[in-house]
């Protein structure tokens, strides 16, 4: 937990010297600086995700339209919103670096994850119980992710 607030840090440092909380401060880095450091915050959006994943191996838990679905070996631990964090970490590493093939794969791989929650049936639930028409934003990033890491200029 300690590399995960060394990480958060690093997150702010390199988020302030961009200047993206504010917008209307003077960008005191160069072209190539400005490239840099959003390169190494994308990655460090990835790492937020992989680690935040990796210490809770139950991350899934999904509200969808009042229906609540876990994960079939979920223990819940009072964290509201563990899933939509991992995403949007995931999500913040593909949009700050567009043509990074593993943002964009990780991404599309953890929204499937979250669909196949959704998908599998469980003992004693019905279709409609799984609130499947709630689900198309999780569907529509998934492909969206698979697309961008087959593009050829993601490949670089």
């Amino acid at each position: 937990m300690e590399a995960l607030r060394h990480l958060e840090q690093f997150r702010r440092h390199l988020t302030a010297q961009l200047r993206l909380e504010d917008e209307h401060r003077p960008m005191l880095l160069s072209l190539d600086e400005q490239e840099e450091y959003t390169r190494l915050l994308a990655r460090s959006w990835l790492k937020r995700g992989e680690w935040s994943v990796a210490c809770d191996p139950h991350w899934i838990q999904v509200r969808v339209k009042g229906c609540r679905c876990l994960s079939d070996n979920y223990a819940d631990t009072g964290a509201q919103n563990r899933s939509e964090d991992v995403l949007e970490s995931f999500s913040l590493a593909a949009k700050l670096d567009p043509h990074w093939f593993k943002a964009w794969h990780t991404l599309a791989l953890h929204n499937i994850d979250i669909l196949n929650l959704f998908t599998t049936p469980k003992k004693g639930q019905t279709e409609s119980d799984t609130a499947i028409d709630a689900l198309e934003s999780y569907a529509v990033t998934a492909v969206d992710g698979l697309q961008h890491q087959d593009s050829p200029v993601c490949l670089h």
